[in-house]
């Protein structure tokens, strides 16, 4: 949803836009079997994770607050 074109965004949304491509084309070009995992209700914590070989995982974590 955040890599989507969103008709009529302003500035500040096409940016985050263009921010949220960026780290998913990174993450495609760097890593393999990526998978996104959620837990939590409220503060969420989120993990993206890949393979960098058959041996190696990399990816980022991070909190998502929603209400």
């Amino acid at each position: 949803n955040h890599t989507a074109d969103v008709p009529d965004a302003d500035e500040f949304i096409q940016n985050l836009t263009n921010r949220f491509r960026e780290l998913q084309t990174f993450l495609q070009t760097h890593l393999q079997d990526i998978k996104v995992y959620r837990m939590g209700k409220r503060e969420i914590q989120v993990y993206a994770l890949g393979k960098l070989s058959e041996s190696h995982l990399a990816g980022f974590k991070t909190v998502s607050v929603e209400t």
